[in-house]
C-alpha cells in the first residue's frame, strides 16, 4: 500500500520543459459538463455510457476491462485519487481536470513513455508542474513545470529518460498554481499502469490514429485512447473538441472539478 505523502510543493523557478499542449483549443467548458458537476460515485456505481445515451454519433466506443484489475496504491491518510480541482467556486475561474475516468479500472497504457493529458479552464495566466512517481515511493521520478495563457487541452508525453516499466503502477499528479481566488494552488492527481501490448501491436500496424485510438477504447487501454484522438488533425475545430473526443469523455464520465 502506498503510504507516500502528498507531493512537496513544487519548485516554480524550475526552467519550462517541453511541453505539447492544444494551445488554440479556447474550450466552452460547459459543452463538457464543467461546470454541471455529478453527484459523487463510486467506481462501481459509474458504469460506462454508450454513445447513444451520450447523443453521440462517434464510432468510438469505450469497454473499460475490469478483469484487468485495479491501479493499485493509496495515498497517506487513506486519500485516494482527486482527478479535478478550482481554485474557486465561480463559473469561469481557474479550474483542472485530469482527462481521466473515475475509478482505478483501465488507466492502463502500453506505451514506455505515454501522452497525459488534462484540461484548464483560465483567462489569466497560470503555471503548474507535473509530478510523477513510483506509487511505493515518495520521491517523484519526474518533474516538468510549463505555463499556460488560456484555457487549453494539454498533452504531454514523457521524455526518453522515463520509461514505465511493465506490470507497475505510477502516480500523476497536476499542481497549478492559482494567480487568485481562495486557495494558493491546487492538485489533481490520477494513476497509470503500463501493460503488455504485443497482441495489439500487429493489428494496429498501418493503421491510422483514429482506427488505433478506436482499438484501444475497445480494449479498455484509455491513455492511448486519448492520445491518439489527440493526435488526430480535426482536434481545434472551431475552438471546440472534435467529437470523437468528446465522446469517449462522456463515455468514461470524466470528472468534474
Amino acid at each position: 500500500m502506498d503510504k507516500s505523502p502528498l507531493p512537496q510543493r513544487p519548485h516554480w523557478s524550475s526552467g519550462l520543459a517541453r511541453l505539447t499542449a492544444i494551445a488554440s483549443l479556447m474550450l466552452p467548458l460547459g459543452g463538457l459538463g464543467w461546470a454541471t458537476t455529478a453527484p459523487a460515485q463510486t467506481p462501481a456505481q459509474t458504469p460506462a455510457q454508450t454513445p447513444a445515451q451520450t447523443g453521440s454519433s462517434s464510432p468510438v466506443r469505450w469497454k473499460p476491462k475490469p478483469e484487468r484489475g485495479q491501479v493499485q496504491g493509496t495515498l497517506s491518510g487513506g486519500r485516494r485519487g482527486q482527478e479535478a480541482a478550482a481554485c474557486d467556486s465561480s463559473a469561469d475561474g481557474v479550474a483542472l481536470r485530469l482527462l481521466v475516468p473515475r475509478g482505478r479500472a483501465s488507466l492502463l497504457t502500453v506505451a514506455e513513455q505515454p501522452v497525459l493529458a488534462w484540461q484548464v479552464q483560465t483567462q489569466q495566466p497560470v503555471s503548474m508542474q507535473l509530478l510523477l512517481s513510483d506509487v511505493t515511493q515518495a520521491t517523484p521520478i519526474h518533474r516538468q513545470s510549463l505555463s499556460l495563457d488560456q484555457s487549453s487541452i494539454v498533452k504531454l508525453a514523457l521524455p526518453p529518460t522515463v520509461a514505465l516499466q511493465p506490470d507497475r503502477s505510477y502516480r500523476w499528479t497536476v499542481v497549478l498554481q492559482c494567480p487568485s481566488g481562495q486557495k494558493s494552488e491546487i492538485y489533481a492527481r490520477s494513476f497509470i499502469r503500463r501493460v503488455p501490448g504485443e497482441s495489439l501491436a500487429q493489428p494496429l500496424l498501418g493503421k491510422s490514429a483514429l482506427e488505433r485510438a478506436l482499438a484501444y477504447a475497445e480494449q479498455g487501454i484509455w491513455y492511448d485512447a486519448v492520445a491518439e484522438l489527440l493526435a488526430l488533425p480535426d482536434q481545434q475545430r472551431n475552438g471546440q473538441p472534435a467529437e470523437n473526443l468528446a465522446a469517449l469523455l462522456a463515455q468514461a464520465a470524466v470528472a468534474n472539478p
